[in-house]
């Protein structure tokens, strides 16, 4: 899921929280393109 808390509570994020929320993203924009 994506994790708003990790960018507005840590001054900088990991490497692997960021590939997380690209994941997330791209899950989201395949299922508007299905629709």
């Amino acid at each position: 899921m994506w994790k708003r808390n990790t960018f507005e509570t840590k001054p900088f994020y990991t490497f692997n929280d960021v590939l997380e929320n690209l994941e997330y993203m791209i899950v989201l924009v395949e299922q508007k393109k299905n629709k």
